[in-house]
């Protein structure tokens, strides 16, 4: 047992990690808007194809069904603020938000269902809080005139993340019998659906759409790799987590660090001091809720 895991992790691990780089680098030539709808469906595949190589099977319960559909709209809308901010901001900025959703998760099931638990999610919380506001909120004098200004972009993907947070949250209090990887894939499936819905909806005003498969076959195909990889890669983190609850998110906490490093090597990427600092405290809190 104790060797599956530990694939389980690595590829949990690698998929956090991989996924938003290849993200990043094919988003540009997608629009976000392509973008979503193709990485929700091999998400959908990729938890599929873990959940059959796991039970070799797919069921629910009907009183189950209601969560999912929640669940999936709202993984849609998370999954098209985030990429829409992806696509117009730095992936270490975005993909540093990203990571502190174990102690915001923590701190949202703390206050509602685990009061106990609740102070050590909180100082977590309030560390990423204040390095989240000196990432986003940008203070300065403009000759005589006081200046503040908000990054709407990162605005935008913190909003994501919230949703995704919430998401997980609902997620874990779904009622039933059900395992939490057949729980994703049921999940993943209704985001498909509403996602396929927002796409038709933001087509519907266009004339002369077209689907040039072949001309884009360049990004469809590595957007493709990227939703199947953290398809099998959320679904390894749900296997492991029950496996070993402690030490788990803190492997994985490992990709918010890993992806800041990759998106200054690989992309190229450059941040003001007031940024790294900000960056830094987000990945403090992050940790510090784990090690605490």
């Amino acid at each position: 047992m104790m060797s599956y895991y530990y694939l389980a992790i690595i590829i949990t691990l690698v998929a956090y990690t991989v996924y938003g780089i290849i993200g990043k680098k094919y988003i540009g030539g997608a629009g976000y808007q392509n973008f979503v709808p193709i990485f929700v469906f091999f998400v959908f595949i990729g938890s599929l194809v873990m959940l059959f190589a796991s039970y070799h099977r797919i069921s629910f319960e009907s009183g189950e069904l209601q969560y999912f559909i929640l669940l999936g709209v709202l993984y849609t809308a998370a999954s098209y603020l985030v990429f829409y901010s992806l696509e117009r901001e730095r992936l270490g900025v975005v993909s540093t938000i990203l990571a502190s959703q174990g102690p915001l998760i923590a701190l949202f099931s703390s206050f509602l269902f685990k009061p106990l638990s609740f102070p050590r999610a909180a100082l977590a919380s309030y560390i990423i809080i204040v390095g989240v506001i000196i990432l986003t909120v940008s203070f300065g004098h403009a000759g005589n005139k006081y200046k503040k200004g908000i990054n709407r972009i990162v605005a935008l993907a913190i909003t994501g993340n919230l949703i995704w947070v919430i998401m997980w949250v609902i997620f874990y209090k779904i009622p039933g019998s059900g395992t939490p990887i057949s729980y994703f894939t049921w999940v993943s499936l209704f985001a498909v659906l509403s996602s396929a819905a927002m796409f038709v909806l933001m087509k519907a005003g266009r004339k002369h759409v077209k689907v040039r498969i072949k001309q884009n076959i360049a990004w469809i195909a590595p957007i493709a790799a990227a939703g199947f990889i953290i398809g099998l890669g959320t679904s390894t983190f749900a296997f492991s987590y029950i496996i070993n609850p402690v030490f788990t998110p803190i492997i994985v906490e490992l990709s918010g660090p890993l992806v800041l490093i990759a998106s200054v090597i690989i992309l190229k990427e450059k941040f003001s001091t007031k940024e790294l600092i900000g960056l830094l405290l987000i990945l403090a809190g992050i940790f510090s809720y784990s090690l605490l």
